[in-house]
């Protein structure tokens, strides 16, 4: 009887040291994101309003050294783009660090389809044309409605696009569709450029990995940073590739509403034929 009892007590004691050793290593971990937070949102905001001087700089000497040395204005748009890059990578940074934490904002309403995706196109047409990429609707022409984030969605397909455009060649052509899935709407972003290779497809959405091979510039977290969106949204996203025949990446967001579809050549002019990505 008093094994047993000082077994009991012994376990009891053991239980409660788990506990507290537990309750210590959250509370640690606790304070350890709550500073990483901190940190980067200080940097994020040091270095944002020097960067903003940099951009404006940028576009002043772009603008005053019109009919000077020709080599200033493209001078001016370096420094232009440059700093634009490095906004975006503060801009990722914040992003992920809000996913990892479950503090990503999302202002949700119902939105439409073809909207979105006008936007989409609309926003990446003038960087496509810039790399004499064209692209073009394909699928469904659809009056459904999501219940999204439309700047988030956005930020998706901007990703996704500029992913796209990094491998695709000159006369390329890059596909942005939608199609009706169930009580899902399933988006896709389809390239005609190299292909990915089988081994890489499974990594593509992990944190910081990037291919060794091809032009790939960035942080590493624009696809990670999308699919934290996409499922946020309680959505799924992923890729399909063959090498040598492009890659088509999708998405899948709720519908918001079940309404009548129309083919897509009925119903805007010039928009190519429905097509499975």
């Amino acid at each position: 009887m008093l094994i047993a009892a000082l077994a009991i007590a012994l376990a009891g004691a053991m239980a409660m040291i788990l506990i507290q050793t537990l309750s210590k290593i959250y509370l640690e971990s606790l304070r350890a994101t709550q500073l990483r937070e901190e940190v980067l949102g200080l940097v994020a905001h040091d270095l944002k309003s020097p960067l903003a001087v940099i951009q404006m700089s940028g576009e002043m000497v772009t603008q005053l050294s019109k009919g000077a040395h020709p080599k200033l204005p493209e001078l001016g748009g370096m420094i232009q783009k440059t700093a634009a890059r490095m906004n975006r990578q503060i801009q990722d940074l914040l992003d992920f660090e809000k996913i990892e934490t479950g503090h990503l904002a999302m202002d949700m309403k119902p939105e439409s389809v073809i909207e979105i995706l006008t936007d989409a196109i609309e926003a990446m047409e003038p960087l496509a044309r810039s790399r004499e990429i064209q692209i073009a609707y394909e699928g469904q022409y659809t009056e459904r409605e999501i219940f999204c984030d439309r700047d988030r969605i956005l930020q998706v397909f901007s990703n996704l696009v500029g992913n796209a455009l990094k491998f695709s060649a000159p006369n390329g052509k890059i596909f942005v569709g939608a199609t009706e899935q169930d009580s899902f709407v399933r988006f896709w972003v389809r390239d005609n450029g190299p292909g990915i290779a089988p081994d890489h497809l499974p990594r593509l959405f992990e944190r910081y990995w990037q291919a060794k091979q091809g032009a790939m510039k960035g942080n590493g977290l624009g696809l990670l940073i999308s699919k934290g969106i996409v499922e946020q949204h309680l959505g799924d996203i992923g890729v399909s590739s063959k090498l040598g025949e492009g890659a088509t990446f999708y998405f899948t967001l709720p519908s918001f509403s079940e309404v009548k579809v129309t083919p897509v050549t009925d119903a805007i002019d010039g928009l190519g034929p429905f097509t499975e990505a």
